[in-house]
């Protein structure tokens, strides 16, 4: 009888995001899965992760780099997936993590990326990137507009929309909301988020 699929997850511990957002809690759900043996790995911010971050960067080459927590997570995802041959690796954050990728011309088709970035915010990330993204050979991406130039990337078929989930259970109006007698808007975030538009449809509505 074979056993559950083993999975491989590069994850970011981002602690403004609280206990219940944020797209790493993808890896918590997949932890909790009885078919699957995922394995997290995630960026820990500590002065020993830095030094082994900063370690890692020096024999890579990478003299520019200053995400060493990030550089740290790589280097033990990377040992951590070592002898499993076959199992999935997903990267959640891809673009963060596009360094990652530089280990391959051409990254097997069980290595995953996560993408959550649009091409014009590219340019907040090293000039790499683009390269660094072409090596992948499958791809996930939250938005479908830009699949197409995605996939001049990646190849063609090879990048698959998965729209970004909401845990329900946990975000939803509580039990005085239909009592309020008025309604009530909730704007979250505002990285990628169109505030300007934002500051016309409030006094729109109001």
């Amino acid at each position: 009888m074979r056993g559950p699929r083993r999975l491989h997850v590069l994850a970011d511990h981002i602690p403004w995001f609280g206990a219940h957002a944020g797209y790493e809690q993808l890896a918590e759900r997949l932890a909790r899965r009885v078919d699957l043996d995922a394995r997290i790995v995630r960026s820990r911010t500590s002065r020993g992760q830095i030094r082994l971050g900063r370690l890692h960067a020096r024999l890579r080459g990478w003299s520019w780099r200053n995400d060493l927590v990030y550089a740290a997570a790589e280097l033990r995802f990377a040992w951590r997936t070592r002898l499993s041959r076959g199992a999935q690796q997903h990267v959640l954050y891809g673009e963060g993590h596009h360094h990652y990728l530089e280990r391959w011309r051409k990254a097997p088709r069980h290595v995953i990326a996560t993408l959550h970035h649009p091409p014009e915010q590219w340019r907040q990330f090293h000039p790499s990137l683009p390269a660094n993204l072409a090596r992948l050979s499958s791809a996930l991406v939250l938005w479908r507009r830009d699949i197409p130039r995605l996939e001049g990337l990646v190849g063609p078929g090879r990048v698959r929309f998965v729209p970004h989930g909401v845990d329900t259970e946990f975000f939803r109006p509580g039990p005085s909301a239909a009592r309020a007698g008025s309604r009530r808007i909730l704007y979250a975030g505002q990285n990628g988020r169109n505030t300007d538009m934002l500051a016309r449809v409030v006094p729109a509505l109001a």
